[in-house]
């Protein structure tokens, strides 16, 4: 492809960009009024518009009379709104519309309408259907050449800027949607200072979003047929098409140069989220500082509360982090030293940042689970656990990928979950789930029969059973009904073909408990008869 016809289509995808984004904003203003009148009507006719202007402009042979009479069509279908009301007679008008436009995108693809037949028209919707999806990616990853345009000054810094704040600004908005779900005083920060309904923020963005994402695909699809991107296929000296993918060293060279992230993207994205990431740490230093009687004596903040909330939240931004700086590093030019250099610099700070919140989010966990909590569960435990694999993958990223090591990260975070793994099988979880219940018994806390009996299984029955004369004679009935119950569902895993030493340690504990207190067959006990004046502690 020539400099020209690629300048050409430069020139073409930021008019496509520019009308889609504007479409988009008028669609927000315009098509939130319910129920749809005129707005409509006014909405299709600048889709219309624009698609005969850039027809017309750089597709002409595509502007003839079927389709300015397709062109009509939709508009008419569009008018309907305006002076129709019957609920089915717009749907058909709407699909009708959406037929239209399927069609439309039928010269693209070396189609003429007229002479299409209706297996074509299906393909103009499955079409029309996947370049809505696809073609907004290559209109801006592969049409528009970034660099080396003649207006150097936007090349070089304005489309980078807008590059980055599309990147960014999703990040940082869904990393602070977590955050304000996570610290009720950090929610509190956000609204106060902002002062906005994030709500319906939200939704202003995902419409505009929305209709700008599926005009550019629509647009680009009508006037550009293929799909491939032009950088992901090189010619030999037979001319014959290869893909430039080395499967060895897999990374984005093979990719357009514009797709790779370069200073002012890589500043704009993790300065943001950096900022966002600094600003929750500095509300979280009281708590983590100042005990949990600081906690406790803060008003409108409870240690329950505190506790409870913000457990998922932090652990969904922790788990999240990890593939936006691989994606991040995958995505930056490693040519460029200063470019790599400056990526390790921020996401060296967020990972930083990243280890204070992992901090905040252990001592929610302690709390939730410790003496001031709610006992400890199997779901808990993993959680914490997978905290702390986290905490180690974090550190040998930074080890690895930012020292220079790449290809090493992914063969030790193997190892990690691996070595993780094989400590879990020795330590026995649901023992020691049920050996830190039994502790925060006796030190004061409710013991939950129900769920350290029927949840936990065979692992956890030898402790049990050893455990049970420490309970209330009400708690031992609940107990007995549990381990009867599980007695009952794992006699056939007790034969020697698929014997198992958790459950032949359990059938021991079991017949010696049954033995010593007379227990024969179904030994199940109606605990609220024996025992109505004990309650059952759950």
């Amino acid at each position: 492809m020539s400099e020209e016809i690629k300048l050409n289509k430069t020139k073409v995808g930021l008019g496509i960009l520019q009308a889609a984004l504007l479409i988009g904003i008028s669609g927000d203003f315009l098509l939130r009024e319910m129920p749809w009148g005129l707005n409509t009507f006014l909405w299709i006719l600048m889709v219309s518009a624009t698609f005969i202007g850039l027809t017309y402009s750089q597709r002409r042979e595509f502007l003839n009379k079927e389709t300015l009479m397709l062109h009509g069509a939709l508009l008419f279908f569009a008018a309907t709104f305006l002076y129709r009301a019957s609920i089915p007679l717009l749907l058909l008008n709407v699909l009708a519309v959406f037929t239209v436009a399927a069609v439309l995108t039928l010269p693209s693809l070396k189609l003429n309408p007229k002479f299409s037949g209706v297996s074509h028209y299906l393909l103009g919707f499955v079409w029309s259907g996947i370049n809505l999806l696809i073609s907004p990616f290559l209109l801006v990853f592969n049409d528009i050449k970034w660099s080396g345009s003649s207006d150097s000054k936007w090349s070089k810094t304005v489309f980078p800027a807008i590059r980055g704040l599309l990147i960014g600004l999703p990040l940082l908005l869904v990393f602070g949607a977590l955050f304000m779900g996570a610290d009720a005083a950090f929610e509190g920060l956000i609204k106060r200072t902002l002062n906005i309904d994030t709500g319906e923020i939200f939704g202003h963005l995902f419409l505009i979003i929305f209709l700008s994402w599926i005009v550019a695909g629509y647009l680009r699809g009508t006037l550009y047929g293929s799909l491939i991107p032009d950088q992901f296929f090189k010619r030999d000296s037979n001319t014959e098409t290869t893909p430039k993918l080395n499967w060895r060293e897999f990374n984005s060279s093979w990719l357009p140069s514009s797709l790779n992230l370069g200073k002012i993207e890589i500043s704009i994205i993790w300065g943001l989220m950096n900022l966002l990431f600094l600003t929750f740490v500095i509300v979280q230093l009281p708590y983590l500082f100042g005990g949990f009687e600081y906690v406790q004596n803060t008003e409108n903040v409870k240690l329950a509360d505190y506790a409870r909330r913000g457990v998922a939240e932090l652990g969904l931004v922790t788990v999240l982090v990890l593939p936006v700086l691989l994606i991040g590093h995958w995505f930056i030019n490693r040519e460029n030293k200063a470019t790599e250099k400056l990526f390790k610099i921020m996401a060296g700070i967020q990972i930083g940042l990243l280890f204070v919140i992992m901090l905040s989010s252990a001592q929610r966990m302690i709390l939730y689970t410790g003496s001031y909590g709610y006992g400890l569960t199997l779901e808990r435990f993993y959680a914490m656990v997978f905290l702390a694999v986290l905490a180690a993958i974090f550190i040998w990223f930074a080890g690895t990928i930012l020292s220079g090591y790449r290809p090493k990260f992914a063969w030790g975070m193997l190892w990690i979950a691996l070595f993780t793994l094989g400590i879990l099988n020795i330590t026995n979880p649901e023992d020691f789930v049920l050996k830190t219940n039994i502790q925060l018994m006796q030190a004061g806390r409710d013991f939950d029969v129900q769920y350290n009996t029927h949840e936990l299984r065979d692992d956890a029955v030898p402790r049990l059973i050893e455990f049970l004369p420490n309970l209330s004679e009400r708690q031992r009935c609940d107990a007995e009904n549990g381990l009867n119950l599980l007695d009952n569902q794992t006699k056939h895993g007790w034969r020697l073909i698929n014997w198992n030493s958790a459950r032949w340690k359990a059938k021991y504990a079991l017949d010696s408990y049954k033995q010593q207190n007379g227990l024969q067959g179904n030994w199940v006990k109606n605990c609220y008869q024996l025992y109505p004046e004990q309650s059952n502690t759950r």
